[in-house]
């Protein structure tokens, strides 16, 4: 489930009673979603991290020692310039009853003197972040946020901070019984206890909603009517402990469970086991432990070596961005090449620049063109005709490396995506396989397994069967991606994918029968949606189209195909719903 502002207050609540008073030493950013924060506290030493990562959010002491890279980026650096030069923390506190809080440091300038700080961190999907302010400006964000990319709000340097956007619900810590009895009683009598809480309150998730009902009644699907004086003394008391600071932190497991919350949760009943930790750090260290090292650990290698090659990527795009830039005035030299060969004739030896009617310009304004007093006018006319023609040399192979760099950025984040997905030693071996094919992994390793008889045997697509009885294949890599899209599927299959992100191929089979009906479309889509980077997401656009429309590249990457025409839809990822279509053997 997604950390909610439940959750935030026990995480807070126990920051508060550690972090208030320590000193930072060091700040590290490890990976591309994550700070660490060493410090010192009155039981010692201690590593702070802050996760804004959409799938994984964390944000506590971790017992875990990430390795620093080489080079700190540029928000890394700003971390220690304004935070660890003798910093110390000197409060926590939650942003109102929402998923984001904020920690607020006194540090030392470069004078010596006493600065505020605020770190603000924000756990919200895919638009999880972390914020340095001073204290209301922004200094640094970890993940920029342009107009380009929200329009509602926008988080951007020099820009004054604004807390996440309230919702137009009621806060569940300021209600009072009588708020209670007034929204229970604007409501339909037959509306779920569970619905009642979700549409009319902020900061509960489902799984809290679901045990106020089920603690009010016996049962997680009652009614609102004939109830409210149990659900609302339900409600209260849930929402006194969190006043309170009356926490205990508790991880679900179960067969087909795997969930946490603040509170001892008692909705299962024997079907769940329930393990009380002492702090959130260490429940959310072990739920997250257990989903990233699920199958023991077998992905975490291949993670390394996918985020290194995107951050050198990512590198050489810039790199390349930055020198055709430089060749945006090459128009210009060809130009002054023109007019001096134009004016040849009014140019004087050891002129070190000439003044010249451009014939170019809509208005035939005056330029005045630099020269090299050693050399001749042509010399000179034939020095910019050879910039020109350099520049326009580099801007076409700048622009074919360009391309060929975002091609590869774009395969390795769908490798990435399909990282965060393995559930198996076999799966994680394929995506391996795949890596030392195009050259980003070694060959050795692979064989070395083979040799010590540890090679796997190789994981099928998914496979799920829609309300109409349609087969619909997905790909859990690039490799299943070739696979379905161009083997298993025939030109009058639909194929499915996450518009301009990366995703998995889905496939939906049909024999030649008639076109499917709406519904499986929907389902087809929504199974790439969950599959995909934005598996998050509201409203995702999902492109389909006739397999026979799909092509691939020669040459092209693992999974790398394109195409024209196509049709959109627009779904809103749901988890349950795709594995209740999953076929089962």
């Amino acid at each position: 489930m997604p950390t909610d502002a439940g959750m935030i207050s026990c995480i807070v609540h126990h920051l508060h009673q550690v972090a208030l008073g320590a000193r930072v030493d060091k700040i590290h950013q490890p990976d591309r979603d994550s700070i660490t924060l060493q410090l010192y506290t009155s039981t010692g030493t201690q590593r702070l991290e802050l996760c804004a990562s959409s799938e994984r959010p964390f944000i506590g002491f971790t017992t875990s020692d990430k390795t620093a890279p080489q080079h700190p980026t540029q928000f890394c650096l700003l971390l220690r310039k304004h935070l660890a030069s003798g910093g110390r923390v000197t409060g926590v506190e939650q942003i109102g009853f929402d998923r984001a809080l904020r920690i607020s440091f006194d540090a030392k300038d470069d004078m010596g003197f006493v600065q505020q700080r605020v770190l603000v961190y924000e756990t919200m999907g895919k638009f999880s972040n972390v914020v340095l302010c001073d204290p209301t400006k922004i200094l640094g964000v970890l993940r920029p946020v342009d107009f380009a990319t929200s329009s509602l709000r926008q988080l951007l340097v020099g820009m004054t901070y604004q807390p996440p956007p309230p919702q137009d619900k009621g806060n569940p810590l300021e209600e009072t019984e009588a708020g209670f009895a007034n929204r229970a009683s604007a409501t339909s009598t037959e509306q779920r206890a569970e619905r009642f809480i979700m549409n009319n309150y902020a900061g509960f998730s489902p799984l809290i909603a679901r045990e106020i009902a089920y603690r009010a009644t016996g049962q997680t699907d009652a009614p609102i009517g004939g109830n409210e004086g149990a659900i609302w003394q339900a409600f209260s008391s849930v929402a006194t402990a969190i006043r309170e600071g009356s926490f205990a932190p508790t991880l679900l497991s179960g067969e087909g469970l795997s969930d946490y919350s603040f509170c001892d949760i008692a909705q299962y009943g024997e079907s769940a086991e329930r393990r009380i930790f002492d702090t959130p750090s260490q429940l959310l260290q072990t739920y997250l432990g257990t989903r990233v090292t699920k199958g023991g650990g077998f992905a975490h290698d291949i993670s390394v070596l996918v985020r290194r090659a995107l951050a050198k990527a990512e590198r050489k795009i810039e790199t390349i961005t930055a020198d055709l830039a430089g060749t945006a005035e090459r128009e210009k030299y060809r130009i002054w090449g023109e007019l001096i060969t134009a004016n040849i004739h009014a140019i004087k030896p050891r002129m070190d620049k000439v003044e010249v009617q451009d014939y170019y310009s809509e208005n035939l304004d005056t330029v005045e063109i630099p020269l090299d007093p050693r050399l001749s006018p042509a010399a000179n006319a034939q020095r910019y005709y050879r910039l020109y023609s350099k520049q326009k040399k580099g801007q076409i192979l700048g622009t074919q490396q360009l391309e060929a760099a975002e091609g590869e950025l774009k395969y390795l984040q769908s490798v990435q995506d399909s990282l965060s997905r393995v559930t198996s030693h076999a799966e994680a071996a394929e995506i391996r396989r795949e890596l030392a094919a195009s050259g980003y992994a070694s060959r050795a390793r692979a064989a070395r397994e083979e040799k010590r008889g540890k090679k796997q045997e190789a994981a099928p697509p998914l496979e799920y069967r829609t309300s109409g009885g349609y087969t619909v294949y997905c790909g859990k890599n690039n490799l299943h991606n070739d696979h379905i899209t161009h083997r298993l599927a025939t030109g009058g299959d639909y194929w499915f994918h996450v518009q301009d992100a990366p995703g998995s191929h889905v496939v939906m089979i049909c024999d030649g029968m008639d076109e499917p009906p709406a519904e499986d479309f929907t389902q087809a889509a929504m199974i790439a949606a969950v599959n995909s980077s934005l598996s998050e997401g509201v409203n995702v656009p999902v492109d389909y189209t006739l397999v026979k429309n799909i092509k691939k590249p020669q040459g092209g990457a693992p999974g790398f195909v394109t195409y024209s025409t196509h049709h959109t839809a627009f779904v809103t990822p749901n988890r349950d719903k795709v594995e209740g279509l999953r076929a089962r053997e």
